[in-house]
């Protein structure tokens, strides 16, 4: 269960059966981590007694005392020579291939963890097996009380982890893992209590409703997600419950239309996207009250600016819709060319023409 450099890793003795014989310990096979509980494999029961893991030598390595399924976060370990071996601070551990290891050693390390505060309270209590964090992982404030809660299993956290308030000691955060990874419910609290985001995770992908809160109750932000893209529609608010965006997403996370509104709920900003295979259709309508100051258009990496009566304004190469990288086009009201250049990483290069709305040349500039 927990790698195969140790002989007999786990050899379970239960108390009441060892006071009669040692002739009835039960092995480390015989036992199963189910849910952060040791169990019984035979019958399912939670279990209670010493456990002991060995050298391969024979020598004992470690032991502890498990009660009712619970692993405590310190073991007592030994060394070669039978002598206690006392805890490593966090500092003095490093990660090397995946391992936990001593900073001076290159082997994976086995025994407990602990730092302390000048003011001698916990700062860290957990338990290395073959250079991995197993069983039980707390951290503490200087006080004494209890910051994180966490457990390790074989492949990694498993199950719920907590994060607590300095303040109060209420949790804060929730986090759900399996096999080492996000997979379940995730909530972050207040120190009040009040939600402040719902979500959850797949194999650490966000998938499903997401909902976050404002610190007065009200909804933030609100959408769904599926293999951590947006689905369906997603929508914004102001803390007084005004909606602030609202956008609508296909099935495989592209983004269909947008719109942003004001702290009075008036509309600023218009956007829909259309899509033909690889290429993208994207247009912008801004407002100001119920009027329309400017439209942009952007296509097959152009991008294209309209005033409020409809006229092309300016037209120039863009890779992100808004930084001009290739060509640059200015126009007059009448339709005219009036400015004309090139531009690359922002800076103007090479020759720009500007000219009167007649259409002849104004000046000539070399960058």
């Amino acid at each position: 269960m927990l790698g195969g450099h140790i002989k007999n890793l786990l050899t379970l003795i239960p108390v009441a059966t060892f006071l009669v014989s040692c002739d009835s310990q039960v092995i480390e096979t015989d036992l199963i981590l189910q849910d952060n509980i040791l169990m019984v494999r035979h019958s399912m029961e939670p279990y209670t007694g010493p456990v002991f893991g060995y050298y391969e030598t024979g020598e004992k390595m470690f032991e502890y005392i498990c009660t009712a399924g619970n692993l405590p976060n310190e073991f007592t370990f030994y060394t070669l020579e039978g002598r206690l071996k006392e805890a490593v601070k966090p500092s003095k551990i490093r990660e090397k291939n995946g391992k936990l290891c001593l900073l001076t050693r290159e082997t994976p390390y086995w025994g407990n963890v602990q730092g302390q505060y000048g003011n001698g309270n916990p700062r860290i209590r957990a338990v290395i097996l073959d250079g991995r964090y197993f069983g039980p992982y707390q951290e503490f404030f200087p006080e004494g009380n209890l910051k994180l809660d966490r457990f390790y299993a074989e492949e990694g956290l498993e199950g719920e982890e907590r994060i607590y308030s300095f303040r109060n000691g209420e949790i804060i955060e929730r986090s759900n893992y399996r096999h080492g990874r996000l997979d379940g419910p995730h909530v972050k609290y207040d120190e009040n209590g009040l939600i402040l985001l719902e979500e959850t995770f797949i194999r650490d992908t966000l998938d499903g409703k997401r909902v976050a809160y404002w610190d007065n109750g009200q909804v933030r932000e609100r959408g769904r997600f599926s293999l951590g893209m947006y689905q369906g529609e997603h929508e914004t608010f102001y803390r007084d419950g005004v909606r602030e965006s609202q956008a609508l997403f296909d099935s495989t996370g592209r983004q269909l239309w947008c719109k942003l509104f004001n702290d009075q709920g008036g509309l600023v900003l218009s956007e829909e996207w259309e899509y033909e295979g690889m290429v993208s259709r994207k247009e912008s309508v801004y407002y100001q009250g119920d009027k329309i100051t400017c439209r942009q258009i952007q296509k097959a990496g152009w991008t294209y600016e309209y005033d409020a009566r409809g006229r092309l304004e300016t037209q120039f190469q863009s890779e992100d819709g808004y930084t001009i990288n290739g060509q640059y086009y200015k126009y007059h009201p009448n339709g005219k060319l009036a400015v004309k250049g090139r531009m690359q990483a922002g800076e103007k290069v090479g020759r720009w023409l500007e000219y009167h709305q007649d259409g002849n040349v104004k000046s000539s500039l070399t960058f």
